[in-house]
């Protein structure tokens, strides 16, 4: 249901942006199996939202959002490649070239890698993709100038865990690690200029590169550290890493606080959460998980959706 919300707001944003336009040419690139050539069940759910998304918009009596441009009208188009970097550069090539005989505006893909492929083409023809990737590489506007997304992206947590830590618990002092890498590097930034804004202290900052086998060097570095309160910005394995390690070290003990990113919250990473090292790990780590707030008016559109 959620993945169908999603896809509303996807497209109410593309035709906003088209708003003078009477007729938008959209195309899309879903996926319809995994790389291996196996179903993929989310992959049709994705294509079956878009799709019952196009008809509401399409359709100005339904009273669904029929205040979106009234005299606008979407055609559609959608490549369902295999969920690869080739596949998707050849799909967005045939949307900008060939199908409908050029698209005026593109949603999706689904993945990272096939919407940093694909964006390439759409740059090169002005062609406006939207999407929901977080990953931080697409705050770079220089390296992807027509690809917006409907979410936050990831290095947004990092404003987001200041606030948590100031406004919430109201710790004013911390000590910051984070990965060498996209995530880290804009999560820091995020949460160094919000950390500036609302009088928390950063007391010590500590860079690793991403999947790096051993956190001695820098956890060595951070045993002098005068913090009870940690910021981890980094990846599933490596939030869940360098706590273990940190623990091993000393870094962590009874009353200190860890706080994460999401990632550093994934069950599958943790795996059994009552073995001895993660119950330990676990006793003074908080996060944020996202999650998506529903209004009336979605709670009214999921009815409508129910009975469809």
């Amino acid at each position: 249901m959620s993945m169908f919300l999603l896809f509303r707001f996807v497209l109410a944003y593309v035709s906003t942006t088209k708003i003078t336009s009477v007729h938008v040419k959209l195309g899309s690139i879903l996926r319809h199996f995994t790389a291996s050539g196996t179903f993929d069940v989310t992959g049709v759910e994705y294509i079956t939202s878009f799709l019952m998304a196009i008809n509401h918009l399409n359709n100005k009596s339904d009273g669904i959002y029929d205040n979106i441009s009234k005299n606008l009208t979407l055609t559609y188009v959608v490549e369902i490649p295999l969920p690869l970097y080739v596949e998707a550069i050849n799909s967005a090539e045939e949307l900008v070239m060939n199908r409908l005989g050029g698209v005026d505006s593109v949603i999706g893909p689904t993945f990272t890698g096939t919407t940093q492929a694909s964006s390439q083409i759409f740059a090169q023809y002005a062609i406006s993709q939207v999407g929901w990737s977080s990953d931080s590489t697409f705050s770079f506007k220089a390296n992807y100038p027509y690809y917006a997304s409907v979410t936050p992206s990831d290095g947004y947590q990092g404003y987001m865990l200041a606030s948590l830590c100031k406004n919430v618990f109201g710790w004013t002092k911390v000590s910051l690690f984070a990965s060498d890498d996209f995530f880290g590097n804009s999560g820091s930034l995020e949460f160094s200029n919000r950390a500036l804004e609302i009088g928390i202290r950063i007391l010590s900052t500590y860079a690793f590169i991403k999947g790096q086998l051993s956190f001695e060097s820098v956890l060595l570095e951070a045993q002098s550290s005068l913090a009870t309160v940690y910021i981890i910005i980094a990846d599933s394995t490596d939030t869940r890493n360098l706590i273990l390690a940190g623990y091993d070290y000393g870094v962590f003990r009874e009353g200190t606080q860890i706080v994460v990113s999401s990632y550093g919250l994934v069950d599958s990473i943790w795996g059994d959460l009552r073995s001895a090292p993660n119950v330990r790990a676990m006793r003074g780590v908080i996060g944020l998980v996202p999650t998506v707030n529903l209004s009336a008016h979605h709670a009214a559109y999921i009815s409508a959706l129910t009975a469809d």
